[in-house]
């Protein structure tokens, strides 16, 4: 199956929601869709948890190996990964300005995770 996944996180103080469908490439039929609201603490689970649904729904079937691959859980400082997403965001505009700015947000994210 040829399939699209098309998908929005949306972040509001400290939840962020994400939502994702699954389309069908030829026709763009609506194959699946879910939505997933946790708290902004919790995204890596939050996206690993997303990853695992969309797999299942595209291959039916995932490999014990696979599965417990994308289902891991690790510990994530919210702070840093606000940074980091912060960072990214000025780093896609590319200019001289938002590069030092992206720079100042990745080392700040680098503070706060090793601070944990």
């Amino acid at each position: 199956m040829d399939a699209v996944v098309e998908g929005t996180v949306h972040r509001s103080g400290d939840r962020v929601r994400i939502t994702a469908q699954l389309l069908e490439a030829r026709t763009d039929r609506h194959l699946w869709a879910e939505t997933y609201v946790r708290n902004f603490g919790e995204i890596i689970g939050l996206e690993e948890e997303a990853a695992l649904a969309i797999a299942h729904e595209v291959s039916g079937q995932l490999a014990t190996a696979e599965e417990a691959r994308l289902g891991s859980k690790r510990a994530v400082n919210p702070h840093a990964y606000d940074a980091y997403l912060r960072g990214r965001h000025l780093w896609t505009e590319r200019t001289a300005e938002t590069a030092v700015g992206a720079r100042v947000y990745f080392e700040q994210a680098l503070r706060e995770d090793c601070a944990m």
